[in-house]
């Protein structure tokens, strides 16, 4: 059957898809892809940004300075590339 806002991801012998609800204490065996990675992106900021990684980026190219409570930030750290690429965004014009 064709269900309105129920995809057509089921798929009979002869390939032609459906839409399938399932009742309760039911099972089917239709793969479904609830996300998938996109690696290229990963790749990308391994080559602008070399060295930083998930795990070192608040600390690599970040100086606390506690006694003014601010830090000062690395030219080359990805913040500032994000922060520059999206001024317009944030309202900022230039930063230093």
């Amino acid at each position: 059957m064709r269900v309105t806002g129920v995809d057509n991801s089921t798929f009979s012998l002869t390939g032609e898809s459906f839409s399938a609800v399932l009742g309760p204490n039911s099972c089917t065996n239709t793969a479904r892809v609830m996300q998938s990675d996109d690696v290229a992106l990963a790749y990308e900021f391994a080559r602008k940004f070399p060295g930083y990684t998930a795990e070192n980026l608040t600390e690599k190219g970040v100086h606390e300075v506690s006694a003014r409570r601010f830090c000062l930030i690395a030219s080359d750290h990805p913040i500032v590339s994000a922060i520059s690429e999206n001024s317009s965004k944030l309202q900022m014009g230039d930063i230093s």
